[in-house]
């Protein structure tokens, strides 16, 4: 009998609570975010009235918490003093959001159009009315659109906002930078990442767990209001693809809940200060963090010892939450292999143990270790089952698709369908992997090369897909500063170039007499970088969240972009994002597999 051995290498070993994103780009991380922060509650069809938004606003201000429960007075002929709106009509009209018509109504029915939207959210911001270019309306529909506020949403004048048009709109305002050039929602206290909010630390505020499922897999009924969203492994799923042994974790205020199915089996082989009262624990040559329920299981008085092959359930934050037996666990990873080695251990009886692994980075983004009595190689692409505490891996063949992935990365080609929970790898040239989302395909046409694997369900969904250098993941960008040609005797010419990466200054060598200065992609072979390609520049006429701008058309920037002011041709200064200012600088974007990797700034 094989014994089951899987390891997590990965650094960040489950999905993130909240994604990063490009504004307009997920629909659910938006929705999650609004109502973490408590300015929509209630998001369905249908258009939203003027009172709905006045609440929105205020909710969305640092007056949120200054609303009672009746107002003092009615402002308006038409809001009286007990209408559930008085009170945020009241703080909107005195803060000079939000006005009421000729009439002296407010009109808190009728529905909230692109243009009065617009003025409010830049009253807002600070923005003075006469600061725009100009007139009304049109002045705050440009101004607006081009600091990012209408991301993902269409913004044109006489329209009326839907629920989900403010589900945008209210997440790209604390995204946005005020008139001061500050981060909207940082003014207001909370956490930013970077130069953008961070909306994990949010979420995370009012969230209850970690808990786990019992082994009938039900969500209903194991948290305390009916169930809203439902997000597993970071992909938006319903209550009924919860799974035995999730990790759960809710936050009752949003009727969200969130699923990790990450378990990791392998070899207890060490515990630390001491398996009387152990913090950590070493599963096939990992050491993790024990949560109480799992420190428990994994001491003496707990049942399992040294050398025994255990389950664990693995919470969001990369933690055992719980311990199960290998017995009771079956699933199927799908990956490639990375890396092979030996693994080692002494038991209880001070036996040494040493077994041959592999090392496969799975669709899920994790890599794992597997005890195997067979030979593989780097690249070998495999299957992994395991059932009753027993694995039997199995090698893979190429299986390819093709087809373009829809722009709202459902689909691929005209008749495959991808499950809402898809995994898949990306390949790069340089052997690494790496898991991305449909997300970041969409759009993208896929040639039978770019796609090795892929794997469906019983519905005929695409469950797992495995693909070569689909995207730029996995490639380092950075810009080359120097070239210095020279031949030898034997008359091969050589170019020594110097290159800057994430501000750091690095020499390589190559015969491509393709190279030239500026922007560049590079790739890692055998450990050592080298240059790959020229980046496509574009000029910038603004950026604004993880969005850039070059005149009508917009590029999603990277979540990993590198900002730059240049001052002469061979000196880049590293720089953030909140520094990249259009008015003050000519802003040039290099563009690598549809995203800006690098912005460079420079004097006008």
């Amino acid at each position: 009998m094989k014994r089951a051995m899987c390891l997590i290498l990965a650094a960040s070993l489950c999905c993130p609570l909240l994604p990063r994103m490009a504004f307009g780009a997920d629909y659910s991380a938006a929705e999650q975010t609004v109502r973490a922060l408590g300015i929509l509650s209630e998001i369905g069809s249908g258009t939203v009235n003027r009172g709905e938004f006045a609440k929105m606003l205020v909710s969305a201000s640092e007056y949120k918490d200054e609303v009672s429960g009746e107002s003092a007075g009615a402002i308006y002929p038409d809001v009286p003093k007990t209408h559930w709106a008085a009170e945020y009509i009241r703080i909107a009209a005195e803060m000079g959001w939000m006005t009421g018509s000729i009439n002296g109504n407010f009109r808190v029915n009728d529905g909230i159009r692109t243009e009065e939207a617009a003025a409010a959210l830049l009253e807002l911001l600070g923005y003075d009315p006469a600061s725009l270019v100009g007139i009304f309306p049109q002045a705050q529909i440009s101004k607006a659109k081009a600091i990012g506020l209408a991301d993902g949403i269409s913004f044109e004048k006489g329209q009326y906002l839907t629920k989900q048009d403010c589900v945008y709109l209210f997440y790209n305002l604390m995204n946005t930078k005020t008139a001061s050039g500050q981060i909207y929602g940082g003014t207001l206290g909370y956490s930013l990442s970077g130069d953008t909010l961070s909306y994990a630390s949010v979420v995370s505020e009012d969230l209850e767990g970690p808990f786990v499922l019992q082994a009938d897999g039900a969500l209903v009924g194991a948290v305390p209001f009916p169930v809203g969203a439902v997000y597993r492994n970071g992909a938006a799923v319903t209550a009924a693809d919860a799974k035995a042994y999730d990790v759960y974790y809710y936050n009752e205020e949003m009727q969200t809940v969130w699923l990790y199915g990450n378990h990791v089996t392998g070899t207890y082989s060490a515990a630390a200060p001491n398996t009387v009262a152990p913090e950590t624990a070493t599963v096939a040559g990992t050491v993790y963090k024990l949560e109480p329920t799992a420190a428990y299981k994994l001491s003496v008085l707990g049942g399992y010892q040294i050398g025994d092959i255990v389950t664990l359930l693995i919470g969001m934050d990369g933690s055992a939450v719980d311990v199960i037996s290998s017995d009771a666990y079956s699933g199927t990873y799908i990956g490639v292999v990375t890396n092979t080695g030996v693994s080692s251990y002494t038991d209880v009886n001070q036996v040494a143990t040493a077994e041959k692994v592999i090392y496969v980075t799975c669709t899920d983004g994790t890599t794992r270790s597997f005890s195997t009595e067979d030979t593989y190689e780097k690249g070998d692409m495999v299957s992994v089952e395991f059932s009753g505490g027993v694995h039997q891996i199995t090698r893979l063949n190429r299986r390819t698709i093709a087809g373009t992935v829809s722009r709202d990365g459902t689909t691929l080609g005209d008749a495959h369908k991808l499950a809402a929970d898809v995994r898949i790898l990306n390949l790069a040239q340089d052997g690494s992997a790496k898991r991305i989302y449909s997300s970041k395909l969409a759009g993208v046409t896929l040639y039978e090369g770019d796609v090795y694997y892929y794997k469906m369900n019983d519905s005929n969904e695409i469950t797992d897909l495995i693909l070569y250098n689909a995207v730029g993941e996995g490639r380092d960008y950075g810009i080359v500063i120097s070239v210095e040609e020279k031949t030898d005797t034997s008359g091969i010419t050589t170019y020594t170039y110097q290159y800057i990466v994430d501000g750091k200054t690095y020499e390589g060598k190559t015969t491509d007499d393709d190279i030239g200065y500026g922007a560049a992609a590079f790739y890692t072979d055998g450990g050592e970088r080298k240059y790959f390609t020229d980046l496509t520049s574009h000029i910038l006429s603004g950026v604004s969240g993880l969005t850039a701008y070059s005149g009508s058309t917009k590029y999603d920037i990277s979540e990993e972009v590198q900002c730059y002011i240049k001052t002469d041709a061979k000196t880049y200064t590293k720089a953030t994002m909140n520094t990249m200012d259009a008015e003050k600088y000519r802003l040039s974007g290099y563009l690598y597999d549809q995203s800006i990797r690098i912005i460079v700034a420079e004097e006008k």
